[in-house]
């Protein structure tokens, strides 16, 4: 069983880019992607999550079999090109057609500009 430390910290979604930063490096994210290929033996991945970008996934947990179909993961990153899945939903194929994954990371792009908002932080303050 995977280590249940995770479960308690946010998990936060990020985009390809945000994680090229290299600012999530350890900490606990949920990353949606189409998965490229599995190995179930040796239990990894490889997960193209968009921006021509690609990441090896090492699961924790019980491996994904399928391949070419979307996931959500919930992983912590080891490095911009690695992360480690403690948690997964894979969608079925008929969802896969319709996944338009621009849109997608624009969404999760205009939510992190709003949260950067001064307005909006200080809304955020003065409510808690």
């Amino acid at each position: 069983m995977a280590d249940e430390s995770w479960d308690n910290e946010p998990k936060v979604r990020i985009t390809p880019t945000m994680l090229k930063s290299g600012r999530y490096n350890g900490k606990i994210v949920t990353l949606l992607g189409l998965i490229d290929s599995s190995d179930f033996a040796n239990q990894s991945a490889i997960l193209d999550i968009g921006e021509r970008t690609k990441v090896n996934v090492k699961f924790k947990c019980e491996a994904i079999e399928v391949e070419n179909c979307y996931a959500q993961l919930v992983c912590r990153v080891v490095n911009p090109k690695e992360v480690q899945c403690v948690y997964h939903t894979v969608f079925p194929p008929d969802m896969t057609a319709k996944m338009d994954v621009d849109s997608y990371l624009r969404a999760v792009n205009m939510y992190f500009i709003i949260l950067s908002e001064p307005y909006f932080l200080e809304q955020h303050e003065e409510g808690q």
